[in-house]
């Protein structure tokens, strides 16, 4: 065990393991994991990947990620600029032409980098206080990436298989009583393999899943998460405490909202839904900015919707990962929006 002199450098491996104990954003905690890992000295080329693909998602990622990289430096955790990181971030941190912001990134986006220190500083003490002055080591973890447009499986040392969808990072923990992952970023089918000893647990957001054995599929996105379930039983629930779970069966479906609540159960399509398991995408009335999240998985120059009364415009259409250029060439001939071709990227806008 490691005593309170080195609170600061097991800081952000605790964030992760008590989340419940901060009040971080979604996008503040994957900005920290990133930047805990390309500074490790172990990141490999296909996180470098997934880092950028998780750049271009949302302009709210690049801003965030640059104030944590500020916020690492200044409790010297990096001693000088990655001038390649700098770079990384700056083709995707652009200019927003409209000046509109979600009243849910406001606070972080005034926030000063020595704020957003500090409150790393007071989370990291709380928890140091609540292990009675000293800080426990977690539990053993494994970090899963795949790459932009891979689709990668990984097998776990119980036997339960996980497959990636592109773009996706996955965090999995087990000790001899506990098994669980956490879905970072990206979307993830889980076949858990049985064992009633010791239920499997998966972290997205604020929103727990408990299986025994069973297989289902989990889509996270700036604002929800998605829990679609294949077969078996799933107990979905929000992480707060005493919170009370929803039961979901073979083909059933609900969304977690990132800001509090669950969705009404519904039914679903797998061939749909999970059709990226088989090398396809989708889609029938889907909301064009679903459809934009997990395209972007699958192709290098990432689409930008300025426009957001096209957010919820419904997209019926089959793509292979390598066709994902016919959903653009759609929407220009529909007449519903400008593109414009940018270098790294393709930016929809009001028409």
């Amino acid at each position: 065990m490691r005593k309170g002199n080195n609170l600061m450098s097991v800081s952000k491996q605790n964030i992760l393991n008590f989340p419940e104990k901060t009040n971080l954003s979604v996008v503040q905690i994957e900005a920290i994991n990133w930047a805990e890992l390309l500074h490790s000295g172990n990141a490999k080329k296909v996180d470098q990947v997934a880092f950028e693909a998780w750049l271009g998602k949302d302009q709210e990622h690049g801003e965030t990620y640059r104030v944590v990289e500020q916020w690492w430096r200044d409790i010297d955790y990096v001693a000088a600029t990655d001038a390649g990181l700098d770079q990384s971030i700056e083709s995707y941190v652009v200019a927003d032409e409209r000046g509109e912001r979600k009243s849910a990134r406001a606070s972080l986006w005034s926030m000063s980098i020595k704020t957003f220190a500090g409150i790393a500083a007071v989370l990291v003490m709380g928890f140091f206080l609540l292990q009675g002055g000293e800080v426990k080591d977690a539990l053993p973890q494994e970090r899963h990436v795949s790459a932009v447009g891979e689709v990668k499986t990984v097998e776990l040392s119980d036997g339960t298989k996980v497959y990636l969808a592109g773009a996706t990072t996955i965090i999995t923990r087990f000790s001899g009583n506990e098994r669980g992952a956490e879905l970072v970023v990206g979307q993830a089918y889980f076949d858990v393999a049985p064992d009633k000893t010791r239920p499997f647990i998966v972290k997205a957001g604020n929103t727990l899943i408990t299986v025994v054995g069973t297989e289902f599929d989990i889509q996270r996105s700036d604002d929800d998460v998605r829990v679609s379930v294949v077969e078996g039983r799933v107990e979905v629930a929000e992480e707060s405490e005493g919170a009370t779970p929803r039961h979901l069966t073979a083909g059933q479906q609900l969304f977690a909202w990132e800001e509090g609540g669950l969705g009404d159960v519904q039914s679903f399509r797998p061939e749909t839904d999970i059709s990226w398991k088989v090398g396809r995408l989708e889609y029938v009335n889907a909301p064009l900015s679903r459809v934009i999240n997990e395209v972007n998985r699958y192709r290098k120059n990432k689409i930008i919707l300025r426009n957001k009364k096209l957010e919820d415009y419904p997209i019926t259409i089959s793509l292979a990962f390598d066709e994902t250029e016919r959903l653009i060439t759609g929407l220009k001939y529909a007449g519903v929006a400008t593109i414009i071709q940018r270098a790294g990227s393709v930016v929809i806008e009001e028409k």
